[in-house]
């Protein structure tokens, strides 16, 4: 069997039919399924917001994500039928601010979940 170990910057998608053993040394089949490695300590001014109620507009995201700083980027899409969101903001520190703020916070019933991108 062959071991990978990723490092925080590899983003790799395994194949159908791969097998990932766990911890507990049991195997899995996993039809597909893309990994995202994120180290906390490697952050960018790309963040993700997923978990977004559908009563969230995309004006009304753009704002609460303009009053933070300034973005370079911003897209709202469904993916897997849940509302997400890509932001790229100039500075990096803007994102962490951002991130402070409403990772895991409640809006409209539901809370949101902010990762940093690669």
């Amino acid at each position: 069997m062959e071991r990978i170990v990723l490092s925080a910057q590899d983003r790799i998608v395994l194949p159908a039919k791969t097998f990932v053993t766990h911890d507990l040394g049991q195997e899995t089949n996993l039809p597909h399924l893309a990994v995202q490695v994120t180290n906390p300590m490697h952050k960018s001014a790309r963040l993700s917001i997923s978990n977004i109620p559908a009563s969230l507009k995309a004006k009304r995201l753009r704002k609460m994500c303009t009053d933070i700083g300034t973005i370079q980027n911003f897209q709202m899409f469904m993916r897997d039928g849940t509302l997400m969101a890509e932001v790229t903001y100039a500075q990096q520190e803007a994102a962490d601010r951002f991130y402070q703020a409403y990772n895991r916070k409640m809006v409209d019933l539901s809370h949101l979940i902010i990762r940093y991108l690669l």
